[in-house]
């Protein structure tokens, strides 16, 4: 969804990524929250199969950085 953007106090509040969002998450700034186009578009997994386990990943290049995550939610919709 997003790669290097973030920055001093970087985080996601209250953040949704969807295609036809009107600012590039590339274009936001740190701390985010709001709507933003992820940098690849979802619609490219429209073809794939949903079911099964999902596992979210959350990296950082610093390790100095630490963090909490507080909750997370995915919401597949079909349209």
């Amino acid at each position: 969804m997003s790669s290097d953007n973030g920055s001093s106090g970087d985080n996601y509040t209250n953040t949704l990524f969807d295609d036809l969002c009107a600012t590039n998450v590339t274009s936001g700034a740190a701390p985010f929250s709001g709507c933003f186009k992820p940098e690849t578009l979802l619609s490219g997994f429209a073809t794939q199969v949903s079911n099964g386990t999902w596992t979210l990943v959350v990296t950082d290049d610093t390790s100095s950085d630490s963090g909490t995550l507080n909750s997370w939610s995915l919401v597949l919709c079909t349209q």
